[in-house]
């Protein structure tokens, strides 16, 4: 009964509009809102509007904007007519929820466009984030260029860390609000800094004491620097007083510090390490001191101070047992000059000389051989100070000793000492010269025993028991015939090199938003063989 009495007062009441401004519909005799034409109230029940097939949808005559109709096939759901065109409510076809949505198919379900328009993000109204048509490979854009405190993208619990673009064609990465690296319109990489060297791809800067760079290998180089130009394969620069350019540590007990390699050498180092290994076909190693003052090298040696005189030189050297120790190796035999040391000396307005130590020249070996008229000396302290003795000097090679013996009844035999027999030829008879001392009568006659190598002193004054001093001389055994050798010039082997001056090195400056075209080069290297011990 409820049904029909309900039906006969809609029935009534759209036959009547005249008699009332609005409609209600329920079960409880309410009346409609009076901001509703039509209200319905219900629990338990819904209301149905007109279904149909799209094909009826279309075929309604003139539908006035605002009808509504729900469609039952195809993409089945509501459509009203906006005054144009049939325009389809929310469905899973057509919209996504903001609290989510279920039932999605992979296939057909997605967020976008299907025309030729980008898809955009905004918040607060603003563009954040562009999906653009091109380039047709995808990309998602960022609509700000973002700052290191508030990156482009960035993560929930740490906003000031990600990516972000400081300037056109560049991008950075911040952590903690900081930008911490850049990469620059030329292809430059700043590490801790918005600036770069010039001419320098990568740059890392560090403060306080920590290392701009480190680097570790188990088996590998930790560090490899190669240039196929006119640059350095490896760089260091510092300027402070207390930094290092470059800075090479082993700490293992038989391990090389810095190895270095040039003209292609091959590669030379000690068993048990060293500090520096240089090697090359010309020259191992050169050093200058760029000063009027300045050394070309210090060394010291046995965990010592070293020492050097404030004029500088070309080295100074400091050790406990010895200071300087020289090799001079050839394994064939030849007639090649050498020395263990050589060094050349000359001061204003003379002639350049030159002094050999530990030598082979013309054939011949010496301790010390030089030029000039320089000779062996000494010196020593007196009463009137320091004096300087020089030693004697011959056409041959003397050794000689100097004795005193006591006559009985006016005669003595002596021997020579067996070691100095030893050092003399046997060739060459040695020489004796004598000296009458105290309580002899007369003058001394020598008769000397060549093969018993002794020699008779005898008072020809009478049978004296005086003393008379002696000399004996022998020759160099071995060095009979060398009596002035000959020497040249050219047997020196005085070689100059000359300091060259790099008119290339780099001016190292900082700039800001400086650019260069880079070139990156795949280089296929082909490395030599090297050895890490020095054969024998």
């Amino acid at each position: 009964m409820k049904n029909v009495s309900l039906t006969t007062v809609l029935f009534f009441s759209l036959l009547l509009p005249v008699l009332s401004q609005n409609v209600g519909i329920n079960t409880t005799g309410a009346a409609p809102d009076n901001s509703a034409m039509l209200d319905v109230v219900s629990t338990t029940k819904g209301m149905l509007i007109p279904r149909m097939t799209d094909l009826q949808r279309a075929a309604i005559a003139l539908p006035v904007a605002g009808l509504l109709v729900y469609q039952t096939n195809l993409e089945n759901g509501f459509y009203f007519y906006d005054g144009s065109n049939w325009i389809s409510l929310s469905t899973r076809e057509s919209g996504w929820n903001t609290t989510g949505n279920e039932g999605t198919d992979a296939t057909f379900d997605f967020i976008g466009t299907t025309d030729t328009q980008p898809l955009r993000i905004r918040t607060n109204n603003a563009n954040r984030f562009a999906i653009p048509v091109t380039p047709s490979g995808g990309s998602i854009r960022g609509e700000g260029g973002g700052s290191a405190a508030v990156p482009t993208y960035s993560w929930t619990g740490s906003t000031g860390t990600g990516m972000f673009s400081p300037a056109t064609n560049s991008m950075a990465f911040s952590t903690n609000s900081l930008e911490r690296m850049r990469f620059f319109s030329g292809g430059q990489i700043a590490v801790n800094n918005t600036n770069f060297f010039t001419g320098v791809v990568f740059n890392a800067f560090a403060g306080g004491t920590d290392d701009a760079i480190g680097a570790g290998a188990v088996n590998g180089d930790a560090v490899f620097g190669q240039s196929t130009g006119t640059g350095s394969g490896v760089y260091g620069l510092s300027n402070t007083a207390t930094g290092i350019g470059s800075f090479a540590v082993n700490i293992h007990t038989s391990g090389t510090g810095l190895l270095a390699v040039g003209n292609n050498s091959l590669v030379y180092s000690l068993p048990g390490g060293s500090g520096a290994a240089l090697n090359g076909i010309g020259v191992g190693s050169i050093s200058y001191g760029n000063s009027t003052n300045a050394w070309g090298v210090i060394g010291g040696g046995n965990d010592l101070a070293t020492s050097s005189p404030t004029q500088g030189g070309g080295g100074s050297f400091t050790g406990r047992q010895w200071g300087v120790h020289g090799n001079a190796t050839f394994t064939t035999p030849n007639t090649t000059d050498r020395a263990a040391f050589i060094g050349n000396y000359n001061s204003q307005g003379s002639t350049a000389q030159i002094v050999h130590v530990g030598a082979r020249i013309g054939g011949n070996h010496y301790k010390i051989i030089g030029t000039g008229g320089g000779s062996v000396s000494t010196t020593m302290q007196t009463s009137q100070g320091e004096r300087i003795l020089f030693a004697p000097e011959s056409p041959e090679n003397w050794f000689f000793d100097i004795g005193e013996v006591t006559l009985v009844n006016g005669v003595a035999e002596v021997p020579l000492d067996p070691i100095f027999v030893d050092c003399i030829s046997e060739a060459t008879p040695f020489k004796v010269f004598v000296q009458a001392g105290e309580n002899t009568l007369g003058s001394i006659r020598i008769s000397r025993n060549q093969d018993a190598k002794t020699f008779i002193v005898e008072d020809m004054g009478g049978a004296s028991n005086g003393t008379v001093q002696f000399s004996i001389y022998g020759i160099w055994k071995g060095k009979e015939n060398l009596r002035f050798p000959e020497y040249h010039r050219d047997d020196r082997q005085n070689v100059t090199m000359p300091k060259e001056k790099n008119e290339n090195v780099r001016e190292m400056k900082k700039q800001t938003g400086t650019t260069t075209e880079a070139m990156i080069n795949t280089i296929e290297q082909e490395q030599s063989p090297s050895a890490t011990e020095k054969p024998e």
